[in-house]
């Protein structure tokens, strides 16, 4: 059991690790490009870029990094995105609560992505503070908590700003990018070489450049770890099995059975013992991933336990396959049984 549950620790962490690029950038984040412009130029970028072959279709809004600050005085930050009046943020960011329903912003509220509320310990309800690049803070309600995986992000409406900070004033946009545009790393680039250009972020080199280089390492070291378990404990179990059953197994050998058969009339103990301990190490292995990841979850990262149906596969596998090792292990141990020895002592 103890052997399977650490296997599928080790499948479910790398699992929940390779999920997240595609849950984040495929799923959540719908659009191609994300700029930043000087928001004095942001008219005159926004008539250009529309011009593009390359945009397909765009989002001009509001981006810019503000601090939440909770009532005990801890914070955060956020990068907030303000939603034009008229405009909806959905074809380009996916906007879902908890619960994987579609929601919507609105103007008595603003909505907070899980991350940022695990941090502050808000929930639905609680009033947040918010205080922008220019130290001005004002409160807000909290009207939703959204999914997402890599990052904080605090999303409100066009409103709701203006009744907060005053004049609202566009300076950046979420772009689908066109067939025209073979690739969209080097475009988003290309865009820096105008100085009214802030920043650009392309979700293809977010998603080719994310990556955790030890997830390998840690997957084999719990597999190694889960072996010697096994190793440990089937070793011991069938040594002391054939310790206890030497008259029995060296009668069994007078009686003409063949070594194979000997073999199989003790190992298939070991499998059948084996095969409980993976029907009730495969459940309480997917529990201990959930604690062990929410134990992992930073800052920034929510790690949802995620397992593939081929990593329950692999772990029954392996635990069979330490198994048979040991049973081949244990059968030197029947081949040397002192017949003569073992039926002349007294139980």
């Amino acid at each position: 059991m103890g052997c399977t549950a650490l296997i599928i620790c080790g499948f479910a962490i790398k699992d929940s690790v390779m999920e997240l690029a595609p849950s984040q950038y495929d799923y959540i984040y719908q659009y191609d490009l994300m700029a930043v412009f000087d928001e004095k130029e942001n008219d005159n970028l926004v008539r250009q870029l529309a011009k593009d072959v390359s945009i397909d279709d765009y989002l001009n809004l509001r981006i810019e990094s503000v601090k939440l600050l909770n009532k005990d005085g801890e914070s955060s930050s956020v990068q907030l995105m303000v939603i034009p009046s008229g405009s909806v943020i959905e074809d380009y960011i996916r906007i879902e609560d908890l619960d994987g329903t579609t929601t919507h912003l609105d103007d008595e509220g603003i909505f907070i992505t899980q991350n940022a509320t695990r941090i502050l310990g808000l929930k639905i309800g609680d009033t947040v503070s918010m205080q922008n690049m220019e130290l001005e803070q004002h409160e807000a309600a909290v009207s939703g908590i959204v999914r997402n995986y890599l990052g904080n992000n605090v999303y409100m409406t066009q409103k709701l700003y203006e009744s907060l900070f005053g004049m609202y004033v566009p300076n950046g946009m979420l772009a689908h990018l066109s067939a025209a545009c073979s690739d969209q790393t080097a475009y988003a680039e290309t865009l820096l070489d105008n100085d009214s250009v802030l920043s650009t972020v392309s979700i293809a080199a977010l998603r080719k450049d994310f990556g955790f280089d030890l997830i390998n390492e840690v997957v084999l070291l719990l597999i190694v770890m889960a072996g010697g378990l096994a190793f440990v404990v089937l070793f011991t179990l069938s040594n002391t099995n054939i310790s206890e059953r030497v008259r029995e197994l060296a009668t069994i050998k007078v009686l003409g059975f063949y070594d194979n058969e000997v073999y199989q009339y003790v190992n298939k103990e070991t499998l059948i013992l084996t095969g409980v301990g993976i029907l009730i190490g495969l459940p309480v292995g997917r529990v201990i991933s959930g604690l062990l990841t929410t134990v992992l979850n930073m800052p920034s990262i929510h790690f949802a336990v995620h397992i593939e149906p081929v990593s329950y596969l692999f772990s029954a596998a392996i635990t069979f396959l330490f198994a048979i090792i040991v049973n081949w292990i244990t059968n030197r141990t029947l081949n040397r049984i002192n017949m003569v020895e073992a039926l002349k002592s007294v139980e």
